[in-house]
């Protein structure tokens, strides 16, 4: 995962293989195709003849596979929420911590 996503996960000291197995699809729905498109935009003879249009298609084709993910996990997303929202927004002990520090912070902003 890039570094910002890293950091947090070692200062929440998450378990790093589930770590790297939740943000592998990152690798097929994002990296992949960005690497095959950014590697035939630069390929020597590639602004012209046939691998320019192999290169549009395979852009074209990214994008399309990447608005089709981003679109599909929405809804996913839409679809949880949906079915177990109430549930996801009970309070639960482990928010505890935050909930204590969130209450801190507003009093002391509130003087």
């Amino acid at each position: 995962p890039d570094f910002p996503t890293s950091m947090l996960c070692g200062i929440l000291k998450l378990n790093i293989p589930q770590m790297l197995l939740g943000t592998s699809p990152v690798v097929l729905v994002s990296i992949i195709p960005q690497v095959v498109t950014g590697a035939l935009l630069v390929m020597p003879g590639a602004d012209s003849g046939i691998w320019k249009m192999i290169s549009t298609a395979v852009t074209g084709g990214a994008a399309a596979f990447q608005a089709g993910a981003t679109l599909i996990f929405s809804y996913k997303i839409m679809k949880t929420v949906e079915v177990d929202g109430t549930k996801l927004a009970e309070p639960r002990d482990e928010h505890a911590a935050v909930a204590e520090l969130t209450r801190q912070q507003a009093a002391y902003t509130n003087k």
